[in-house]
């Protein structure tokens, strides 16, 4: 309901609402060689510098080490710098890269659920990537997801009625 409200506000000033995916890359790994307590430490270090960046009241953890924040496009990629150039001096030096999938209300209006899901699958493109990265949403990534989904809904129909057919060569 807040980002919702929030992402009014930043149209009626003219804006344009951002929604943020923010996710750390390799997590379960930190916690195997630091502990849990360092993780905590991570994950505290931070939601502080995110919060600074974005205004508390603009993020939140949604759960685990994801974060969602609500803001506006203007000066993104000035914050998103100084984000990132905290995170390399945050928890000691002990870090992780981060990930951050970005969805930008251009054209059309959609709740804010929606507009999180777009962000996280933009996110979820950076996963097996061992870097801090953004990436932006766009509507090819929720048609290959929908292409995806629809080959492994369909594969046992496939086989069954030989629309697939198997060569192998010696």
């Amino acid at each position: 309901e807040l980002a919702q409200a929030s992402r009014g506000r930043v149209r009626e000033k003219g804006g344009t609402p951002v929604l943020m995916y923010v996710d750390f890359s390799g997590m379960k790994f930190f916690n195997t060689k630091y502990g849990f307590f360092e993780g905590d430490n991570l994950l505290r270090a931070f939601a502080n510098i995110l919060s600074s960046t974005f205004g508390n009241e603009h993020c939140c953890r949604i759960s685990d080490d994801h974060f969602a924040v609500q803001t506006e496009k203007t000066g993104l990629d000035d914050k998103l710098q100084e984000l990132f150039d905290q995170c390399r001096g945050m928890n000691d030096g002990k870090n992780l890269p981060v990930h951050i999938g970005v969805y930008t209300e251009e054209s059309e209006q959609v709740h804010v659920s929606i507009a999180c899901d777009r962000a996280k699958m933009a996110c979820s493109e950076l996963s097996g990537r061992y870097e801090t990265a953004v990436n932006y949403y766009s509507h090819d990534l929720s048609e290959d997801a929908e292409k995806r989904q629809y080959i492994i809904e369909n594969l046992d129909r496939a086989i069954e009625e030989k629309w697939i057919k198997l060569y192998l060569q010696p």
